[in-house]
């Protein structure tokens, strides 16, 4: 049995009111088919000049993403995450914010783990031979698993992060913070995130479209990711 496939089943066995952050950010990881990514990436190896491309390009981040963001399934289990922030995340805005980074923070490290550090050392095994771009080039991974592991917690956790924002000096500034306490450094890249929350949220019935603001958010950071790696 796969690894994802095992987190998918422990989650499944958590009632709602069992589960903790942990449950939660392997769920979110669960999202994710590893095992795809991996063969296709196993598969592009073997085409040597597309690497060399990808690599002396410097386009590593937006492939990355591309390739993760490909096999994430928008469906029944982002709705039970969801539901996890409505039943068990009802305390102070501080208590929130704990919880959320602690969500993405480890969901971010076993995602880097299990997927993409693998497809990192496949683009750079035969083409980057400096130690100093290696290492370069793993920062980046983790940063680029810690961008998409934001975006979907920020997404399922929706409701909660619309409300809290009304406190905290409205949406923009909440989801700066929220990026910040959540290891995001290049804040450029999830700038605009607030203006597509808000597109996502129906005021009137009190509802968030967590699966249009994913969509519309994923596809925004893989254009900046494009523009400036």
């Amino acid at each position: 049995m796969s690894e994802m496939k095992l987190i998918m089943e422990n989650w499944n066995k958590y009632l709602l009111k069992e589960a903790d952050e942990g449950a939660v950010a392997n769920a979110i990881v669960g999202m994710f088919d590893l095992d795809k990514a991996e063969d296709q990436i196993e598969k592009e190896s073997e085409g040597k000049q597309d690497l060399e491309e990808i690599v002396v390009s410097g386009a590593i981040a937006a492939t990355i993403f591309t390739k993760m963001v490909g096999t994430l399934a928008l469906g029944g289990l982002l709705g039970k995450i969801s539901n996890w922030f409505k039943e068990k995340l009802t305390g102070s805005r501080a208590n929130f914010i704990d919880s959320f980074t602690e969500i993405v923070e480890s969901a971010a490290r076993t995602l880097a783990t299990l997927g993409l550090n693998k497809i990192v050392n496949v683009y750079i095994r035969q083409n980057v031979f400096d130690s100093d771009k290696k290492q370069e080039y793993q920062k980046l991974t983790q940063q680029v698993s810690n961008i998409i592991v934001f975006i979907i917690t920020l997404g399922a956790a929706g409701t909660e992060v619309y409300n809290g924002a009304k406190e905290a000096g409205g949406l923009a500034k909440y989801i700066s913070e929220l990026a910040r306490a959540s290891g995001i450094t290049d804040l450029n890249a999830v700038a605009n995130l607030y203006e597509l929350f808000e597109t996502s949220v129906d005021a009137g019935e009190g509802t968030f479209n967590a699966v249009k603001f994913l969509k519309a958010a994923l596809q925004s950071v893989s254009t900046y990711l494009r523009g400036v790696t």
